[in-house]
């Protein structure tokens, strides 16, 4: 059985630690550590279609699930691992003393084991898990950090095949940390260390741009040389933190600045992705915030693109499908993210009334070979079309890939192909230039 902190961190329902119990376990370990001989590792384990076993059998049997899982998770696991249930979906396991070998092995394994169909109530459930996990390095210096890249690799096995574990290992690499606390964020904030890059989005067939996907970035010109940071250097502490929708709040003003400035300067009307996190779904403000932020910038409402995650649309669901349908209603889109990759279902593309999803890398990596995924893509595009849904295809960065999405049916593209993510001046130059050149 894998040991628990104490009682007063159990989660009731799965018996394992609750949310946030590894971390003084974790920090000790991590101090304690004579690199390189000693190891350290933290899996996250995500399931991804629970939320569809809690709409189709009730959330009893959500629940009775959840408890098998925990069980099969600490059988495979051993004595020597501490497990916890981070959020609903989620699990978290540390392994004080282990090797990229050993965690090989068990991603195999444990992937395996939840895989096996559940026998519940006469009914045969199988479930899909991700599974992420990060070994120990020295630039790990306390729990946040080995969380982080945990998440990071959590989120790249989401957008793989099903049962692909992904492993992160920087133990041979310098790659620059930044320490992403409370105090620097704010100060980050307020001198003007957040960025926004955006990248195009385009038809695709004709590779016209007819849009930006907003990207935030953190560069830190104290460090020695500019470092530029992603999401996955610091988003878990920024959403753990007072300033998580300071943030966001920031980003969503400053993106409708810089589209109205796009769209005026070309006389266009290009749409503005931007990426909701459940945070400022919940919050009672963000209307308001998201009405402030159209009025002072002067974008209309239906160039704003939220591009929603299966972790918004389900945390708080009552609360937050209410917000979504109330926001959709003053003429801002709505999107889904990692369609077909994570929880969310064909019910949700109806009771949402979205205008468009994202297929994600999973499903167009390897479009020009694989059957399968030919075969997937041609009905959902015919679905999409059907139901007046926009798909935006990602991760394109072949021509063969883009010629064979636009053959089944695409609708718009997003890949390093069609361009890199570029600050709004770079952007704006090479929208300007092109229209000059077109005029």
């Amino acid at each position: 059985m894998i040991k628990r902190k104490n009682k007063s961190d159990v989660d009731p329902l799965t018996g394992l630690g609750g949310a946030g119990s590894l971390v003084d376990r974790i920090d000790g370990r991590l101090g304690q550590s004579q690199w390189p001989g000693e190891r350290c590792a933290l899996a996250i384990v995500q399931i991804l279609d629970l939320p569809e076993v809690n709409r189709v059998y009730g959330p009893d049997v959500g629940n009775e699930v959840l408890r098998l899982l925990a069980s099969r998770l600490t059988s495979s696991a051993g004595s020597k691992a501490t497990a916890s249930r981070e959020l609903g979906t989620e699990f978290a396991v540390f392994f004080p003393k282990s090797s990229m070998r050993d965690m090989r092995e068990w991603g195999r394994e444990v992937v395996a084991a939840l895989r096996e169909p559940f026998s519940i109530n006469g009914k045969q459930l199988t479930v899909r898990p991700a599974v992420g996990i990060c070994l120990g390095t020295t630039s790990h210096k306390q729990a946040d950090d080995l969380m982080v890249d945990a998440r990071q690799a959590v989120h790249e096995s989401r957008g793989k095949a099903v049962g692909e574990v992904v492993i992160i290992d920087d133990a041979d690499q310098n790659r620059p940390r930044l320490r992403a606390d409370e105090e620097s964020i704010e100060r980050a904030l307020a001198q003007g260390d957040f960025h926004l890059f955006y990248q195009p989005i385009v038809m695709a067939d004709t590779r016209q741009i007819v849009g930006f996907d907003t990207l935030l970035r953190w560069i830190d010109a104290q460090a020695s040389g500019i470092q530029v940071f992603t999401p996955r250097d610091f988003i878990l502490q920024l959403e753990r933190s007072a300033f998580a929708l300071p943030v966001y709040t920031w980003v969503l003003e400053q993106a409708c600045r810089d589209a109205q400035s796009r769209n005026q300067a070309t006389g266009g009307s290009m749409v503005l992705s931007v990426n909701i996190a459940g945070q400022q779904l919940e919050h009672d403000e963000f209307p308001n915030i998201v009405e402030g932020a159209l009025g002072a910038s002067g974008l209309p409402a239906s160039s704003l693109l939220f591009d929603i995650t299966d972790e918004a649309v389900e945390r708080n669901r009552e609360l937050t499908w209410e917000r979504i349908r109330s926001i959709k209603a003053s003429g801002v889109r709505i999107g889904l993210n990692d369609f077909g990759g994570g929880a969310t279902s064909l019910s949700t593309l109806r009771e949402l009334s979205v205008d468009s999803i994202r297929i994600p890398r999973i499903f167009t990596s390897s479009i020009e070979s694989s059957v399968d995924d030919t075969m997937i893509l041609r009905h959902v595009f015919a679905l999409t079309k059907e139901m007046g849904i926009i798909a935006i295809a990602e991760g394109i960065e072949r021509e063969a890939q883009a010629d064979k999405l636009a053959q089944l049916g695409a609708n718009l593209a997003q890949g390093y192909l069609f361009g890199r993510p570029e600050r709004a001046t770079d952007v704006m130059t090479r929208l300007t230039g092109r229209s000059t050149a077109a005029a």
